[in-house]
């Protein structure tokens, strides 16, 4: 599965969860105790609040995915690239976290996310250090 793809589902999700969430709101109906009323309410504003900041992180690192031409290949490690290490094998483009490409485990990360930062710049045979480890890059494609 492909970061995009991964991206358009959680995206799909967020919307549905939102038209979930103001049906809900909308189908409350005022009652006698018209605190628990105003409580469910708020609680209900606030869960909208929170899906639409996931909304926008989302639809951003959709737009961020697009800007990467997965044609051209770099040498030195930056935004698009999959990166093999003696530990791991990062792709740096967005923060969706472990995916199966092709019967392996790939950690698809956010360039600004810390073990990216140690990346960025390096390119295969380079060494850096996290988390106290060393770690060797054996392939940038």
């Amino acid at each position: 599965m492909t970061c995009k793809v991964v991206l358009e589902q959680k995206l799909q999700d967020i919307l549905h969860s939102l038209a979930e969430i103001q049906e809900s709101a909308n189908a409350e109906t005022k009652s006698s105790a018209g605190d628990k009323h105003e409580t469910a309410r708020a609680m209900a504003q606030n869960e909208i609040e929170l899906a639409s900041v996931q909304l926008e992180n989302t639809r951003q690192m959709l737009r961020d995915l697009e800007r990467i031409d997965p044609a051209q290949s770099k040498p030195i490690i930056g935004s698009g690239s999959l990166v093999k290490t003696d530990t791991a094998v990062y792709f740096i483009g967005a923060a969706i976290g472990k995916l199966n490409s092709s019967g392996s485990l790939v950690y698809a990360i956010s360039p600004q996310s810390p073990i990216a930062r140690e990346m960025l710049g390096k390119r295969a045979g380079d060494h850096f250090q996290f988390n106290g480890k060393e770690i060797a890059i054996r392939a940038v494609d």
